[in-house]
């Protein structure tokens, strides 16, 4: 199964939703309704961070060598590298470096001579991402999938309720708060540095 942020059962733990108060028939229909929220609120946090807390297996990328000892690779944090192999031009095959001749750090591999200058003349095929989200992230995947569900129990109700002479407009709701962000913002994607 793939890594997700969190699940249904986590999400009923965290709310005072039931299945009766959106309507649904089955408690099994509500679930696969939260099931499609935790996607929505999961894609909402790659997209606004730039970056899965997934677990990706086997990209292949091809990068630009300029002769510096440092790779900053697309995706971070490297789980794993599986290959690294240059080549002088397009033209010419890929050749494997050898795994002892280059470290790999959590958002760089280190090469300890220097990559070869060229275009599109390296390629490192590699792990990255986690292997389970980070908490934080979990947290807002939580609070955003309430969110929804609060939204969606507002639709329900309608937006808005008269009391005695006066009509109480309740705002729209934003799933990913400016709260939400704050908390998100250590886990944006940064620019890689040249060095």
């Amino acid at each position: 199964m793939a890594t997700t942020y969190t699940d249904y059962a986590t999400v009923k733990k965290n709310t005072d939703v039931l299945y009766t108060d959106l309507g649904f028939a089955t408690d099994t229909e509500f679930n696969s309704f939260i099931d499609d929220l935790i996607l929505i609120a999961e894609q909402m946090i790659d997209d606004y961070c730039e970056r899965t807390f997934k677990k990706i297996l086997g990209a292949v990328e091809e990068y630009d060598g300029g002769g510096s000892r440092y790779l900053f690779l697309k995706h971070t944090p490297i789980i794993s590298v599986t290959s690294i192999k240059t080549r002088g031009s397009k033209t010419d095959t890929w050749q494997t470096l050898d795994s002892n001749l280059y470290y790999i750090y959590r958002d760089y591999i280190y090469y300890s001579s220097r990559w070869p200058i060229g275009n599109q003349n390296i390629q490192v095929t590699y792990d990255y991402g986690y292997n389970s989200p980070p908490k934080t992230i979990s947290g807002v995947c939580i609070r955003m999938v309430h969110n929804m569900l609060q939204f969606r129990m507002v639709q329900k109700i309608g937006p808005l309720v008269k009391v005695g002479d006066f009509v109480v407009q309740i705002p729209d709701q934003k799933v990913l708060t400016p709260e939400l962000k704050e908390t998100l913002r250590s886990y944006l994607k940064t620019p890689a540095r040249v060095v």
